[in-house]
């Protein structure tokens, strides 16, 4: 089955991703969400994780092989959701 995944490198604050991920998942309950952004703002996305808008955070400069595992864990918690 399909997996709908969205990345997103929009830089916000906490509140403004929480916002995103309630507007998208309205229309796509599934959707897994993964940002990317500086280490720097890691911990806005760490926090988002803990509560459940994210799924994972990705450190920019991003690199094929990080953006692969993303997109894998991502599938399988897709997969555990579903079954």
């Amino acid at each position: 089955g399909q997996c709908p995944i969205l990345i997103t490198d929009r830089p916000g604050t906490q509140v403004e991703f929480q916002r995103l991920s309630i507007a998208v998942r309205a229309h796509e309950p599934a959707l897994i969400m993964i940002a990317s952004g500086s280490m720097q703002d890691g911990h806005i996305f760490r926090k988002l994780i803990g509560t459940g808008a994210l799924h994972s955070f990705l450190p920019k400069p991003l690199s094929p092989q990080l953006v692969k595992l993303a997109i894998e864990g991502a599938r399988r918690h897709h997969l555990q959701l579903k079954y």
